[in-house]
């Protein structure tokens, strides 16, 4: 799972908001990879991204050479793989750039599927960049030339093809969510579509808040600021065109069904987790203490809400957080952000439980 945030600015450039957006909440539900991407006043979209949480990212990276006013921060748990498997990811043509949140989930099986348009674009000339030969490290897309190849590639090549073929950006984010159906939202930045973000969105979060330097985008509202703020939240099974001062929204797919209801009793088990595991990440308190309240079976927003229980608890001053570096997948470190107990409201969550 990730984190990610986009901007537009109406004439300042983007990318230190963009930083200062990721940072706050990079260790959230990833910390590993990091990258950057940003389309310039030239037209020209310009991407660098690593391993390492966003620490090394300023290390090996200039600011300067990222220009503009509307792009990209991405962060990602660590998978394996090099820097070619973080996000975001700019197709061969250098007209289309590609963030993801999400996973797999519900269509895991479908992976013949996806290695089919795979194959469709190498076909077509495309040259993935992530295109490895070595032994898989998980279970990514197996392509007829014998490299595996990450899913959000082949997105957002796929995206880019359709986009050349028809002119249409939100018609091509459509088709790309549809043949490519995942768990996942999807924000695209089209070279030719100069202030516009596309958002494709099966069942995650992005929060819009628009202020009077523009907009920004992000996974949990706790990249915006540290007191809580007003923020619109896209619908599931939708999709987007985000401008500076406005919002197109249709849906997604009148086939597809997503679980919007909220269980009762989330707090409390939220709470009760965190009391008993302090310095918990939200992965695990969404896998252990939220799980049990959704089900399998049909597709839900159990992502989702983790982040607005988290938001609401930590708002209010129930929780506090703590950022560490900690090992990542190679020589690279990660960065996490543990959720615990805040220490003036720990008898109070004591008594909220009994």
């Amino acid at each position: 799972m990730c984190v990610m945030c986009a901007c537009i600015s109406k004439n300042k450039p983007v990318i230190t908001t963009l930083l200062e957006a990721g940072i706050r909440m990079e260790g959230l539900w990833s910390g590993y990879y990091t990258g950057l991407g940003v389309l310039g006043d030239d037209r020209l979209i310009r991407s660098f991204k690593t391993t390492g949480w966003s620490k090394y990212w300023q290390e090996r990276f200039h600011t300067d050479e990222l220009q503009g006013t509307m792009g990209m921060f991405h962060s990602r748990t660590g998978s394996g793989g090099d820097a070619r498997y973080a996000h975001p990811f700019l197709s061969n043509d250098q007209s289309t750039l590609l963030c993801s949140q999400g996973s797999a989930g519900h269509f895991k099986n479908n992976i013949a599927d996806i290695e089919k348009i795979g194959n469709h674009l190498l076909d077509s000339g495309i040259h993935f960049a992530s295109a490895d030969w070595q032994v898989p490290i998980r279970k990514y897309p197996m392509l007829k030339d014998g490299s595996q190849v990450h899913v959000s590639d082949i997105v957002c090549e796929y995206a880019a093809q359709l986009f050349r073929d028809s002119g249409d950006a939100l018609g091509s984010i459509r088709q790309t969510a549809l043949d490519i159906l995942e768990e996942a939202v999807s924000l695209f930045i089209f070279r030719e579509r100069p202030g516009h973000i596309y958002i494709a969105n099966l069942n995650q979060r992005i929060c819009i808040h628009f202020h009077e330097d523009g907009v920004i985008l992000s996974t949990s509202s706790l990249a915006i600021a540290d007191k809580q703020m007003h923020v619109l939240e896209l619908p599931p099974n939708s999709v987007s065109d985000v401008t500076l001062d406005n919002i197109f929204i249709e849906k997604l797919s009148s086939e597809i069904i997503v679980d919007t209801s909220i269980p009762a009793g989330l707090d409390h088990a939220f709470i009760s987790w965190v009391k008993k595991h302090p310095k918990s990440l939200l992965a695990h308190i969404t896998d252990n203490a939220l799980a049990p309240f959704f089900p399998s079976m049909p597709i839900t927003m159990r992502g989702a809400t983790a982040y607005r229980v988290f938001e609401r608890l930590y708002y209010q001053g129930i929780l506090k957080i703590e950022m560490l570096e900690a090992a990542g997948v190679g020589n690279d470190h990660s960065i996490r952000t543990l959720i615990s107990i805040a220490n003036d409201h720990s008898k109070e969550s004591e008594n909220s439980l009994q």
